[in-house]
């Protein structure tokens, strides 16, 4: 016989989700601006980086 147990979810607020993107979105949006001339690869590349699945050994990889 097999035992079932209830799970309760948790479920962020919808006010929650909104403030956090508008947090990124805002730093996202400073960090871009404090960079100076030809900010695009710079930007792109710390992007990356950080969105890397695991630990970055190399800038080119």
């Amino acid at each position: 016989m097999i035992d079932s147990k209830a799970v309760k979810l948790s479920v962020l607020d919808d006010a929650v989700c909104v403030e956090s993107l508008s947090v990124s979105s805002g730093f996202r949006s400073d960090f871009y601006d404090c960079m100076t001339s030809r900010a695009d690869a710079p930007f792109e590349l710390t992007d990356a980086s950080l969105c890397a699945d695991g630990p970055v050994k190399s800038l080119v990889d």
